[in-house]
């Protein structure tokens, strides 16, 4: 459909307007607290507007032929359509333009637009073709012959708009509240310095949904506003954080286990020695080669020799789905995380992170000398 003028822009009229510990896991590894994917959260407004009362009869003036010089600045113009589409009785005041009885004679002889043809946009745009004296479409063509003819089609195009703002009803969001519920919950201290900053938060809030959430410093609290369903994914992922982090913290580590990392499709391992009795050790960890061996036994990935060490003593184990990497403690004596002992006898399995000390015996067992055990390093893509 042709559009524009030569000499002019075409112009349209404005629109008026638990701990990962038990059961439920696979048979080979212990349970983790599994979530939904992460959700982004939507949030509304509480606003509503009366809808105006239908205006009276417009009344057009008899001055002189609607004229609209040539570059009429964007304002100017706009004051124009606005005055069209008021129903103000009275000629428009801004400079160089009027209403005319012209305008109220095209309006009644205005025909209806056929069938498949846009009625809001119906005459509201000048027929470049028309200036041109080449239009052959007459008076079928969806594009206005003349200003008498474009101001019709404009001032329709605004009363049909009023007509249908005045038939609309008020929205009510008086109920967004309904539902909700609050509800607070206890952090420890070593993680209320990492948990309130703007970017834990919201990631913490986008994951689950949650409406709002307030933390108290001094009452180690945060209380969370959102759905009962909402609440208790927001419980059960700080729970999950708590239960990790008890084997070393940092903000990283608890992004990744607000929001897992999706798409991973391999772990990269390498162990360092931290004595010279062990020897570096790394492997490429997949979905299906998931899992690293570590123990006395020939059955193992890394065999290590020690008196204190089992046949099976520890797994590594990478899930995908999370985008980390987890240890598990198979041993008899015991495997240390950070210095700190993991679930016994495979009973639950910890969030292994990038640079941490993975030792394989009790460094304050007597006879201990030094950290027997590896640094870990970690690479998921």
């Amino acid at each position: 459909m042709e559009q524009g003028s030569k000499g002019n822009k075409p112009r349209k009229a404005p629109q008026v307007d638990s701990a990962e510990h038990s059961s439920g896991s696979d048979s080979e590894s212990p349970s983790v607290c599994d979530e939904e994917p992460p959700q982004k959260r939507a949030r509304q407004s509480n606003f509503g507007e009366s809808a105006p009362a239908p205006p009276s009869e417009p009344h057009i003036s008899s001055t002189s032929d609607i004229h609209i010089p040539e570059g009429t600045p964007d304002d100017l113009l706009n004051q124009m359509l606005a005055f069209a589409a008021s129903g103000t009785t009275g000629p428009c005041t801004s400079p160089g333009v009027t209403i005319t009885d012209a305008v109220a004679s095209a309006m009644a002889e205005l025909r209806p637009p056929p069938p498949g043809v846009d009625a809001s946009k119906w005459k509201t745009v000048m027929c470049m073709y028309w200036e041109k004296g080449s239009c052959g479409r007459g008076q079928d063509c969806a594009f206005a012959h003349g200003q008498d003819e474009l101001a019709a089609g404009i001032r329709k195009q605004a009363e049909t708009t009023r007509a249908g703002v005045a038939a609309t009803t008020r929205m009510e969001f008086g109920g967004l509240d309904a539902g909700r519920v609050s509800r607070t919950f206890s952090i420890p201290d070593k993680l209320m310095g990492i948990l309130v900053t703007d970017r834990i938060k919201n990631v913490l809030l986008e994951t689950t949904g949650a409406f709002d959430a307030q933390f108290e410093r001094a009452k180690k609290k945060v209380t969370i506003l959102g759905t009962p369903a909402q609440a208790e994914k927001v419980g059960n992922l700080l729970q999950r954080v708590s239960t990790h982090c008890h084997w070393g913290v940092n903000e990283a580590k608890i992004h990744r286990l607000l929001r897992p990392l999706v798409g991973c499709t391999s772990a990269r391992c390498t162990l360092s020695p931290m004595v010279p009795t062990l020897r570096q050790f790394t492997m490429n960890l997949s979905i299906g080669n998931s899992k690293l061996k570590i123990g006395t036994g020939d059955g193992n990935h890394l065999k290590v020799r020690g008196s204190l060490l089992s046949r099976a003593h520890a797994v590594l184990e990478f899930v995908p789905t999370r985008g980390v990497v987890y240890v598990i403690d198979t041993s008899t004596n015991g495997t240390f995380l950070n210095g700190k002992r993991l679930p016994e006898k495979a009973s639950a399995k910890v969030v292994l992170w990038h640079g941490d000390e993975l030792l394989l015996q009790d460094p304050a067992a007597p006879g201990q000398s030094g950290e027997f055990g590896y640094m870990v390093n970690l690479e998921i893509a």
